[in-house]
């Protein structure tokens, strides 16, 4: 889904597939992949203008800087 979404040239759904994939693996555990898939979507939802993923995607970002406990106290 990514490489066909990244071959035509759609940020939109590049964005979606890197989301799905991040969202996988947290949920299986892979916390540092996870985190390397957000801040791709960062990059791309940053290309776009979009606040409102971003938002959504520093949110998750803490998550997994929580899991991999790195959250500064």
């Amino acid at each position: 889904m990514l490489q066909r979404a990244i071959e035509a040239g759609q940020a939109d759904f590049e964005a979606r597939a890197v989301w799905g994939l991040a969202t996988a693996s947290l949920y299986s555990g892979h916390a540092l992949r996870a985190r390397s898939y957000v801040d791709r979507y960062c990059h791309l939802v940053d290309q776009r203008g979009d606040g409102a993923s971003r938002v959504l995607a520093g949110r998750y970002h803490g998550i997994i800087l929580h899991l991999l406990e790195q959250l500064d106290r």
